[in-house]
Parts: C-alpha cells; structure tokens; sequence
C-alpha cells in the first residue's frame, strides 16, 4: 500500500504515513499493474429505511397470523353459524382482497378506512429521525388472512396480504 498524499510505500499495520505523518486509515490506495484502487470504509453496506421496514413488514404479518390463530382457536366451536353472515370479526375489522386493491400509495389512514370501512389493529409503530411508521393489520374472513398496510408520516408506502379473497 501507498500513501495517498505523499506516495511512499506504507507498512500493512501503519496508521500514519512516516513521510508526510498523514493518516491512512480512512483511504489508502494500492498499486496493481500500473493502475489505483481506492478501498472506501463501509461501501457496500446495507443501511437505511427500506431494510426496517421490510423486516417490520414480516414481524407484524408472523404477529398477525399469531394472533388470528390463537383468536380463532380460542373461540368457542359451538357458536359456528353465530356470525356467518357478519361483516366484522371479533376485531371489528375484515378487509377483502377487492378492499385491498384499492389500496394505493400515498393515501392517509382515514382513505384507507372509508375502504375497508373500519379501522385497523396498530400492530407496530416506531420513530426513527423525521420518520413516523405504523403498521395496520386488517384480517380476512378465512383462517390467517389478514393485510398490512404501512404508513410513514402518514400516508401509504406499502402493503402486503395473505390469503385474501
């Protein structure tokens, strides 16, 4: 390795050049066949929102099946044609795959609502800087059928669902 600033050859464990007293932490450049190769510290890591919330995406889909299973587990058997016709589960909120498409980018949480025609359970919220996410769970009228919809500073930025008809 070289000095970036003053060229002399460097010692593979030297944190400052002997000839100009620079640093060569932060950048050092190699010499290979005539040509320079710059080494930039953290290049090529993943940072950021997107990663966040995809991961906050899945936890609350797992979260979401966890809960509707448990809730129609724990319900009782004898009671099945009780709300055969209903348009709400023991939540308040069904969302149909129809519902669901309608869904776009950049709508508030009360468009959202008028759609499905109910509110959503908040199944996550963080802050993070400028940033506000939550995410709405609505289940379907099937076992584990549910979406998700994700709003940052309140407005729409993603969606997912499973087993919506």
């Amino acid at each position: 390795m070289f000095c970036k600033n003053c060229g002399k050859e460097l010692l593979s464990d030297e944190k400052y050049c002997s000839g100009c007293g620079k640093s060569v932490l932060s950048e050092q450049i190699s010499y290979t066949n005539g040509q320079t190769a710059k080494k930039d510290k953290g290049k090529g890591k993943i940072t950021g929102i997107v990663p966040g919330l995809i991961l906050i995406v899945f936890i609350v889909i797992i979260v979401g099946f966890v809960n509707l299973t448990s809730t129609q587990t724990n319900s009782n058997p004898t009671n099945t044609n009780e709300n055969k016709n209903s348009s709400t589960n023991s939540n308040g909120a069904l969302i149909t795959l129809d519902e669901f498409n309608k869904i776009e980018t950049g709508m508030s949480y009360e468009d959202v609502v008028n759609i499905i025609g109910s509110n959503g359970t908040l199944s996550s919220e963080s802050s993070i800087g400028n940033y506000t996410t939550q995410i709405y769970t609505w289940y379907g009228n099937i076992f584990g059928a549910n979406a998700n919809v994700t709003f940052q500073n309140g407005k729409v930025v993603g969606k997912a669902q499973a087993g919506l008809h």
